[in-house]
């Protein structure tokens, strides 16, 4: 099975009800957290989907305006049916000029060990003003679901990526790639103070072999 995006959304509250999750059995559930606090550190506790917690792949926070905070979960082999999606923590903003939760379910991704590259970076100089997550090096594999997450201030999306809702206080965006070549989240920012990560996932290795031999029956 190649990757798919099955539902994509942009949430502006810490409790969440997404369409029910499939029940291929191959799915997977990331959830991106951007947060701003002009005084206090944001922390999460935990990410759930339904009762089952979501594993951290990277965080970030730029403290040079505040505390402008990024954060990707992920669960793999999801059940099916599942609707609530809730973040635990404290000093939390995800109104939608300060951040944001975005939920993406994906299909077609490996059931274990799919989580591959991360990367993380804070962009204050300027103007203009940035945000990258930097340079994820390059993938383990040309088939992988690759997000990005920045949170800061007036965030245009990141060019060449999907977009998942509308970008502001933070963007979000992914790619399904099918090369190798290093991935890098970053777009334009209105000020100072932003901070972007990056995670990429992994499709079965079967999915490799499958393309492999079909470009070599075509020889």
């Amino acid at each position: 099975m190649t990757i798919a995006v099955n539902q994509s959304v942009e949430k502006n509250t810490l409790s969440s009800t997404i369409t029910a999750t499939g029940g291929t059995g191959d799915r997977a559930l990331i959830v991106c957290v951007g947060s701003y606090n002009a005084t206090f550190q944001g922390t999460i506790s935990s990410v759930k989907l339904g009762t089952t917690n979501l594993v951290q792949a990277i965080t970030d926070t730029d403290t040079s305006d505040g505390f402008a905070s990024c954060w990707i979960y992920y669960l793999l082999g999801i059940a099916s049916g599942q609707t609530s999606v809730v973040v635990t923590g404290s000093n939390l903003s995800v109104a939608s000029s300060d951040g944001g939760v975005y939920i993406a379910e994906v299909s077609g991704l490996a059931l274990a060990s799919a989580l591959d590259k991360t990367a993380s970076g804070n962009s204050d100089s300027g103007p203009p003003y940035t945000y990258s997550s930097g340079s994820s090096g390059t993938l383990s594999q040309a088939d992988e679901f690759v997000i990005g997450l920045a949170d800061g201030v007036t965030l245009s999306n990141a060019s060449g990526w999907t977009a998942i809702g509308s970008a502001n206080g933070s963007a979000c965006g992914y790619k399904i790639v099918s090369a190798t070549t290093a991935q890098t989240f970053n777009g334009v920012a209105s000020a100072p103070g932003n901070g972007a990560v990056l995670a990429s996932f992994k499709a079965p290795s079967t999915n490799i072999n499958k393309a492999v031999a079909a470009i070599a029956s075509m020889l």
